[in-house]
């Protein structure tokens, strides 16, 4: 299960994107990489091309 600290009702239906440059890419690796470790396969895809990444899964907010 992951934890999103502050104000996760503002991420409820929504999506995150990263865009920009090799510090971006970076980011966005890290990002992918912790949660990606939390999650069992059949919960999450990956879906790669030549310049693009898409990394799709669902997050459950409890209060």
């Amino acid at each position: 299960m992951i934890t999103l600290q502050g104000h996760p009702e503002k991420l409820r239906g929504k999506r995150l994107m990263f865009a920009g440059d090799s510090l971006q890419r970076g980011q966005w690796l890290s990002f992918v990489c912790t949660v990606e470790s939390l999650l069992p396969s059949h919960d999450k895809s990956m879906k790669r091309s030549r310049s693009l990444s898409i990394f799709t899964t669902k997050v459950q907010i409890f209060h």
